[in-house]
C-alpha cells in the first residue's frame, strides 16, 4: 500500500497493513530470540505470528477478495 492516497485510512485496509505489521514484529522478535538461544521464546513467537497469519489470509481470501473477484478488473 502507498502512503500519499488515503487508502491506508479505509478499516478493512487499515486492518490488513496492522495484521502485516505484526506478523513482521513477531518474525522479528522471533529471530532477536534465536540470536540469544531462546529458542523456546522463538517457538511462541512463530506460533503467534502463525495465528496472526492464518487469521490474516482467511480475511484476505474470504472477504477482500472475494468482494475483489466480483470487479472484472481483479477478477484473474
Amino acid at each position: 500500500m502507498c502512503h500519499y492516497c488515503g487508502c491506508r485510512e479505509v478499516s478493512l485496509i487499515k486492518d490488513f497493513i496492522a495484521e502485516h505489521e505484526m506478523a513482521t514484529d513477531l518474525a522479528g522478535a522471533a529471530v532477536r530470540a534465536l540470536q540469544r538461544d531462546a529458542v523456546s521464546d522463538a517457538r511462541a513467537l512463530v506460533r503467534d505470528m502463525a495465528t496472526v497469519l492464518r487469521a490474516h489470509w482467511q480475511g484476505e481470501e474470504h472477504g477482500l477478495f472475494a468482494v475483489m473477484r466480483q470487479e472484472d478488473e481483479y477478477a484473474g
